[in-house]
């Protein structure tokens, strides 16, 4: 028990030792004296940075400036001067007058004046100095006890923090001190006088205020800082919280009326020449000159804390005592050992430390600020300093103890590396085995198929050969990354043997270019072999100098657009360098020294250009080195790349040798073997369309991969889908961008410029996922890849191969997923399902609603009810369909959408724009006279159409019960919208909109309207103005109603004072010009009726709206 108790305690060592080494050091150090300078230096900022305090109107300072001892013409001033002073001063009636000057002697002229006045003036308080060397009081006012101590109380760092209540006297009795004396003497005339709290710690209560007098436990102080009746000075600020004015001032009487009176009056020196200032909380000695605080405005603030504290409770300042200190610095630095210790175990440490440390400023911040002084430099410290070695000490720990463990490590690695090296060998043999076993049934689809290509079974068409070769330039390149793997694998543990023999390097390098033709496809690139035809022989492996040679050859054409790939070569010293030129992208220099590792690629990324496993330089430099040569590569981004590599020369001859059998025909028909790199400007692959007879549902194919794009054609076009194929994501988006929306895309993952995800990104911006499915098909198969397709908007993520049967039953369900959304379209429209936060029609919930501001339109055609008589019920839906039809996607262009048919009425919302609305009501009158020329053509009797629209705040949401329900809008704007449209029959208007539509147009001046009448609705107090839209009446309408507006306006406000003769008169000449006005017949009408009747009661010129 003993010893598990002593493990326990040793693993908290650290923290155990610290606590008490650091807390003792700084609780000596701040007992010694040493850090009171910097805790003041803290507190002191508590000043600066609290909020300013309001000035305190109960006293006025009168201050002595440079320029008022030179009006005075000497200092100290006369006694005549500080006569005709303090009688200026009482003749506005001052409770109290400080007078913070020094007269022990007299200054003549007029010592006699003064003398007399003092005696007259028992609101008048003289200053003696006590302390260091004593100066006097003014002898008649001592007599009158009226005087009181202006000593002031200086820190170790001269600034003046405390302030004297009493102060002993050499006689042994006590004197008030200035400020205090002030404060009394003005609260007695409030009735709040002086009273006992606690005799023994000589705490005593004034109004509301609490004196609590320093006795040097507290804070920085110590016994010696002792004598007489100190407290904290709680300062309000500088001269400028007090009213102020100058001595030259009050000697002109320039003094605002009633400055003085009632208030209590200082008067001292603020004249720096003086030398009455000193240094406070709010000197900041570390930056600039410190400013100083006049000895007056110190007395005026103590005087201030007093008079605040017992009438307004305003907080006085309290220091904490020295135990609650050593109490905080102990508990700091035991907080931080601890957090110290558990640096390595947990990532909160160090944040935690910190948070402490806020902790202690924000307490000290706050309790400042009500009136406690709580030391935080000296805790603060201890925090710092425990949690610095407590961290050190942790780590020098654990350091400790890594020392004893890596002996341990060395041993479990070495065992580690031996069963590593086992693995590696039975991976080296798995390798073999699977390379044989891959080229057995590689060899036999590539030789079949080249042998079916070749017509040993007779001609094939065009189409066949073509799906043939891709089924061998396919098997190549897996028959190529085989062999890769298998090379890397074999140089790792050096088991190639090289078969070295003189070889015709330009031979070599000519049968490569050759057979790296049909790379080229339709780039303008060059091949050129530039190596002498009698240069010297090379000692080295022909089969791996063809396979070096392939690669970089290779990587040329691969990322060369234009221009050319010459192979070159020069002797130097023993060596023969080959160089390999191209005049392509070039290599970033920052990816110039791992070029050659395994497995790197200039563009690793799901976006690259470029494909391949990373191999081939890896292989081809190891190989190089294997023949003792060396490889190194320059290269400039945007003007190409240069590999250079050396092979040992030799001067024996070359063995001879049968040219190699190339067949130029199968080289120009074969289609290049296929890499990931796909040209992004590919005519035939980047919009190829492949439409079946009889196709329903059209396939957008995104795939960099022409092998790929083939597969899925050659799988969907058997279904009856129409396919579009697309050989990268930017060709894909510019598709869709001019208009094409297919049913269904399949959407490769790795794509040159534009990943798969971004593709899907850029297509959901436009299309929702329950609208255009998207179906990504990749060889990306581990969870963060599906994550981040479904993140992207995928519906779904199918893993290369796919098997076929399950690609066309994801396909099939998509597609019916999104045309059964889409029929759900045509009756709850997608926008309003867009507003309630939902993407599907399954996904809505009885209760469902939001609340927006939007324009409701509302449209019905007149007579319908007579019209529909003289037609049959099938005439009848043939008719409103034929109508609904050409007006309705006037709707839709102007971003609104078809809330509900109502018969031959329709119920729109703009959730946009007013003028959405406006527009688009117009474009429906034109559409109208469109149909009614159409209908004429037949026979048939033109229509007419009246549109009312209002915009204000809609609700829109679902009713009904869980099993039968149905959207809707409820809102006033809609019945108001209803009684606006039913208002264009009676004043023969086309279109009517509300004052709020008019007020939301953003283009108004697109538009010809005019005011027409304000109306009362049902059950509603505010009325609501009414305008008219009349651009969409003929022309010769719209010239008159414009012509006539501004003597429209004046009859209607003639009307509405109540004016019916003018207003008879301008209408009968708007008539006069424009007959077919029915707005102004309508007001004619109402100016004769009210004429001869007369107005009912409480008219005010506003008519109430009739039912719709």
């Amino acid at each position: 028990m003993w010893q598990q108790l002593q493990q326990k305690i040793g693993g908290w060592r650290g923290p155990i030792l610290i606590t008490p080494a650091v807390a003792g050091v700084i609780v000596a150090l701040s007992s010694a004296g040493f850090l009171h300078l910097f805790e003041w230096a803290a507190l002191d900022t508590w000043f600066r940075l609290r909020p300013q305090e309001s000035i305190d109107s109960r006293i006025v300072i009168i201050t002595i400036n440079e320029p008022d001892i030179k009006y005075v013409q000497q200092w100290p001033m006369s006694d005549r001067i500080m006569t005709q002073l303090i009688q200026n001063i009482n003749a506005q009636n001052p409770r109290l007058i400080g007078l913070d000057i020094y007269r022990d002697l007299p200054v003549e002229p007029g010592h006699e004046e003064l003398t007399a006045l003092f005696e007259i003036t028992p609101n008048l308080i003289g200053v003696e100095k006590v302390a260091g060397n004593p100066i006097a009081p003014p002898p008649r006012l001592a007599e009158l006890g009226q005087v009181a101590s202006n000593d002031m109380l200086l820190d170790r760092d001269g600034k003046i923090r405390r302030g004297m209540v009493l102060v002993g006297k050499p006689d042994g009795t006590l004197l008030e001190g200035f400020a205090t004396l002030l404060a009394l003497k003005y609260l007695e005339t409030e009735g709040i006088e002086l009273a006992v709290a606690d005799e023994a710690q000589s705490i005593y209560q004034l109004g509301q205020a609490k004196f609590i007098p320093l006795t040097g436990n507290e804070g920085e102080y110590s016994k010696r800082d002792g004598g007489g009746y100190q407290i904290l000075v709680n300062y309000r600020g500088g001269l400028d919280r007090f009213a102020h004015i100058s001595l030259t001032e009050v000697l002109e009487n320039r003094i605002p009326p009633d400055l003085f009176r009632d208030r209590i009056i200082l008067i001292g020196a603020e004249a720096p020449s003086l030398n009455d200032s000193f240094q406070t909380p709010y000197t900041n000695t570390l930056f600039g000159i410190p400013e100083l605080m006049p000895g007056v405005v110190i007395h005026a603030n103590l005087t201030s804390q007093i008079l605040s504290s017992a009438l307004d409770n305003r907080s006085m300042l309290y220091a904490t005592p020295k135990s609650l200190k050593w109490g905080l610095i102990f508990l700091s630095s035991g907080y931080s050992a601890l957090l110290g210790s558990l640096w390595l175990r947990t990532r909160w440490s160090g944040p935690g430390i910190i948070l402490g440390a806020v902790v202690l400023i924000g307490t000290s911040y706050l309790a400042f600020l009500s009136g406690w002084l709580i030391p935080f430099f000296t805790p603060i410290l201890a925090l710092v300093s425990a949690g610095v070695f407590s961290i050190g000490y942790t780590l020098w720990s654990n350091l400790k103890l890594s020392y004893h463990q890596l002996a341990k490590y060395a041993k479990t690695l070495e065992e580690k590396n031996q069963e590593l090296k086992r693995l590696d060998g039975l991976k080296d043999e798995f390798l073999a085995n699977t390379s044989h076993e891959l080229r057995t049934p590689l060899n036999g689809i590539i030789g079949i198929a080249d042998s079916l290509i070749d017509g040993v079974t007779g001609p094939l068409s065009e189409p066949t050969i073509f799906n043939l070769e891709t089924i061998t330039t396919s098997g190549r390149r897996l028959s190529h990354l085989v062999n890769d793997i298998l090379d890397f694998s074999q140089l790792k543990h050096k088991n190639i043997e090289l078969q070295l023999k003189p070889l015709d390097l330009r031979a070599i390098a000519q049968v490569v270019l050759n057979l790296s033709k049909p790379l080229i496809e339709d780039k303008d690139l060059q091949l050129i072999n530039a190596i002498p035809a009698d240069f010297i022989a090379v000692n080295a492996d022909e089969n791996r100098v063809q396979q070096i040679l392939h690669n970089l050859i290779g990587n040329g054409i691969k990322f060369t657009e234009s221009g050319l790939v010459e192979v070159s070569a020069k002797i130097v010293d023993d060596f023969v360098a080959i160089t390999v030129t191209d005049t392509g992208i070039g290599i970033p220099q920052d990816k110039l020294s791992r070029i050659f590792e395994s497995f790197e690629q200039a563009d690793g990324s799901t976006a690259r250009e470029y494909g391949g496993t990373g191999l081939g330089l890896a292989i081809a430099k190891q190989l190089i080195e294997l023949h003792h040569g060396s490889i190194d590569v320059e290269s400039e981004v945007g003007k190409g790349s240069c590999f250079t590599f050396t092979l040992p020369r030799t001067t024996a001859a070359v063995a001879p040798k049968k040219p190699p059998l190339i067949y130029p025909e199968r080289l120009n028909r074969t289609p290049a073997p296929v890499t990931q790199q796909t040209s992004l400007n590919n005519p035939v692959l980047a919009t190829e369309i492949y439409i079946s007879e009889g196709a329903e549902f059209k396939i957008l194919i995104v795939d960099d991969e022409p092998i790929n794009l083939q597969v899925l054609a050659n799988t969907l076009s058997l279904q009856n889908y129409a396919i579009t194929r697309a050989a990268n994501g930017l060709k894909a988006l510019e598709i869709i961008e001019n208009g094409f929306k297919p049913d269904l895309i399949l959407l490769d993952v790795m794509m040159p410029r534009m990943t798969g995800y971004e593709v899907c990104e850029k297509i959901r911006q436009k299309f929702a996922a329950i609208d255009l499915p998207i179906v990504m098909l990749t060889a990306k198969n581990q969870v963060s890849d599906l994550v981040e397709g479904f993140s992207a908007g995928a519906n779904d993520y199918l893993m290369k191969p796919f098997n076929k049967n399950e690609l066309l039953t994801r396909i099939k369900t998509h597609i019916r997923l999104a045309k059964i959304n889409a029929a759900y379209g045509r009756f709850v429209p997608h926008d309003f399902l867009h507003f309630l936060g939902q993407e599907s029609i399954v996904d809505v919930k009885l209760g469902n609603h939001i609340k927006k501001e939007m324009t409701v339109l509302f449209s019905d055609i007149r007579d319908f009810t007579s019209l529909s008589e003289e037609m049959s019920p099938e005439e009848t839906f043939h008719f409103i369909n034929s109508y609904l039809s050409r007006v309705s996607p006037i709707i839709r262009d102007r971003n609104g959408f078809i809330d509900k048919y109502i018969g031959d009425a329709i119920m729109a919302l703009f959730p946009n724009s007013a003028d959405d609305a406006v527009s688009g009501a117009i474009a429906m009158q034109h559409q109208v006279k469109l149909f009614n020329e159409h209908r004429q053509e037949n026979g048939q009797v033109p229509i007419q159409i009246g549109i009312g629209l209002h915009t204000g705040s809609l609700m829109l949401g679902t009713i009904g019960e869980a099993e039968r329900m149905e959207s809707t809008v409820i809102s006033d704007a809609v019945n108001l919208a209803s009684r606006l449209e039913g208002l264009t029959k009676q004043y023969g208007s086309a279109i009517l909109i509300s004052e709020d539509t008019l007020n939301k147009l953003e283009n108004r001046e697109f538009y010809q309207y005019r005011f027409l009448d304000r109306v009362q609705v049902k059950g509603k107090k505010v009325s609501v103005a009414v305008f008219e839209i009349y651009n969409s009446e003929p022309h010769d309408c719209i010239e008159l109603k414009s012509k006539t507006l501004a003597q429209f306006e004046l009859a209607i406000a003639c009307y509405q004072e109540g004016n019916f003769e003018q207003s008879q008169t301008l209408f009968e000449q708007i008539l006069t010009l424009n007959p077919s006005d029915r707005a102004a017949l309508l007001y004619l009408q109402r100016c004769h009726k009210y004429i001869k009747q007369g107005v009912p009661k409480d008219w005010i010129g506003i008519e109430a709206m009739s039912e719709k």
